[in-house]
């Protein structure tokens, strides 16, 4: 588990659970597994289970507050994190939990405060080196990211790998990407997104026999299985469903099969709507076979969410020196929810809130989607009532209120 060698841990503690069945510690250590990889269910399962063996009450109510901040959701984290660091009991964890959900809100100088107290103490963690990797790809300081991503790489971290290899994609190092990117495949939880990746680069060199090869590979996991692996990426579910459509189309486009990269790119908008930049894949497979007038409007959704995110630019900036500059929040936020990740934006309309508690554009936005979204979770019903409250007061007692 600390090297996010997730599908080994699996196994391990299977047997230990076989071996001793009325371990509490197994559970637990079951549970936490679960939390690691989202399976909310049997997280939930396994923390129950815990608990009838006898596991203490204040450790599982500490699992379920790092599993919220995992989530983006750190208020309670917040208050509790100084007396937990001074305790010292399962710091690493806390430390993990704490930077994910301050990296999904960008709260940057939060995590990095932390990183710096967690590598301080455990500087072998390759865990905190990925996560300081990615802190610093937000800051876009691409070889310190490659340089903290190289040492957890080398500690047989398969996230690290996986984020290596982009990084020196970016930077045009094909042949040593590739070598990162099959070592994400054979470390990861499951080799989709491996494989995905190296199809990516063999394509970038040209070498597409190689890529088609690696493609089809990656159709041969479990979708659960991938889903895990890369969600431990770092890849966010909306976007890792379309990927493989992606790729698909961009092959088929490098060898100008342009009806059968238009139907590749359509799959993977269908799956992933708010994957901006496929809508320029698919603009140009339609407008290398003619089809101008619908190519147009997919290039001009594209260039709206290209404008979009450039505005979000300029406001990220500045929240980078004013993390509490509320209304540049709220506009992060819209944007994120209108153009690239619904859970993203979400995490940011909620931290509008922590810094702003009144926000009602924020409360607004939130109710409208929780209301719109009911059918998808059985709590946005609840969420959606929460937010109405703070927008109109009790909704109850509203309604039942006569018109004039």
């Amino acid at each position: 588990m600390q090297r996010a060698d997730y599908r080994s841990a699996e196994t391990w503690f299977q047997v230990a659970d076989l071996i001793a069945p009325s371990d509490a510690s197994i559970a637990f250590g079951e549970a936490r597994l679960n939390r690691h990889l989202g399976h909310h269910e049997l997280f939930a399962e396994w923390l129950k289970e815990s608990q009838l063996r006898g596991f203490p009450d204040s450790r599982l109510a500490l699992e379920q507050t790092l599993h919220r901040a995992m989530a983006g959701k750190l208020k309670e984290l917040d208050q509790q994190l100084p007396s937990l660091l001074i305790q010292g009991t399962d710091a690493d964890e806390i430390c993990e939990a704490y930077v994910l959900g301050c990296l999904m809100a960008y709260r940057l100088a939060d995590a990095e405060a932390v990183l710096q107290v967690w590598l301080s103490d455990f500087p072998d963690a390759s865990k905190a080196r990925f996560l300081y990797g990615r802190l610093l790809e937000h800051r876009e300081n691409l070889n310190s990211a490659a340089e903290q991503y190289t040492i957890a790489s080398d500690l047989d971290h398969g996230p690290s790998a996986y984020a290596l290899a982009g990084v020196l994609a970016e930077q045009h190092k094909l042949e040593s990407a590739i070598v990162q990117a099959t070592r994400a495949r054979d470390l990861l939880y499951d080799p989709q997104p491996g494989n995905v990746l190296l199809a990516r680069l063999f394509r970038m060199s040209g070498d597409l026999d190689s890529a088609e090869k690696h493609l089809s590979q990656a159709t041969r996991s479990s979708p659960d299985a991938a889903a895990v692996a890369w969600r431990v990426a770092g890849v966010a579910g909306s976007d890792a469903v379309s990927e493989i459509d992606s790729e698909r189309g961009e092959i088929q486009l490098a060898r100008e099969n342009y009806a059968e990269a238009e139907a590749s790119f359509r799959l993977a908008v269908r799956k992933s709507p708010q994957r901006w930049r496929l809508r320029n894949g698919l603009a140009t497979a339609l407008r290398l076979q003619g089809n101008l007038d619908e190519a147009s409007e997919h290039l001009a959704s594209f260039r709206a969410a290209t404008q979009a995110l450039n505005e979000c630019g300029s406001l990220i900036d500045r929240l980078r020196t004013e993390p509490d500059d509320v209304e540049a929040r709220f506009r992060v936020a819209e944007t994120l929810l209108n153009h690239v990740s619904e859970d993203q934006g979400l995490v940011w309309l909620e931290s509008v809130l922590q810094y702003d508690p009144g926000h009602q554009e924020a409360h607004r936005v939130l109710f409208e989607y929780y209301r719109d979204h009911a059918a998808m979770n059985s709590s946005f019903s609840r969420l959606a009532k929460h937010h109405e409250q703070q927008l109109y007061g009790q909704p109850s007692l509203r309604k039942q209120m006569p018109e004039g």
